[in-house]
């Protein structure tokens, strides 16, 4: 028991708090106007084909754009993206792109 005791202080002690480890978008993003309209439409929890359908895109063309998405926010995933994005402030009304 106090091997674990020991493991947990020195595990506790290389800790840092979440909202430290945590990356906001880089300031030199740059996010197209097509873009910050898709990133609004799925943060409103549409699906890529509803998004493709509202942009007037083909799906695969919609895909891309969230490829890029992902890529110039720094997104490791879908979820991690929808987290960028509404900590960007990116998928709010009215944001225009950068």
């Amino acid at each position: 028991m106090a091997y674990l005791i020991q493991v947990y202080e020195v595990l506790w002690a290389q800790a840092v708090p979440l909202a430290e480890n945590h990356q906001a978008t880089p300031p030199d993003a740059r996010v197209t106007a097509v873009q910050g309209a898709i990133a609004r439409l799925l943060a409103e929890g549409h699906v890529d084909d509803v998004v493709a359908r509202k942009m007037g895109i083909s799906v695969r063309t919609c895909r891309s754009h969230i490829a890029k998405l992902m890529q110039t926010l720094g997104a490791t995933s879908r979820t991690h993206l929808g987290a960028l994005l509404v900590h960007s402030g990116i998928a709010e009304a009215g944001h225009g792109g950068v």
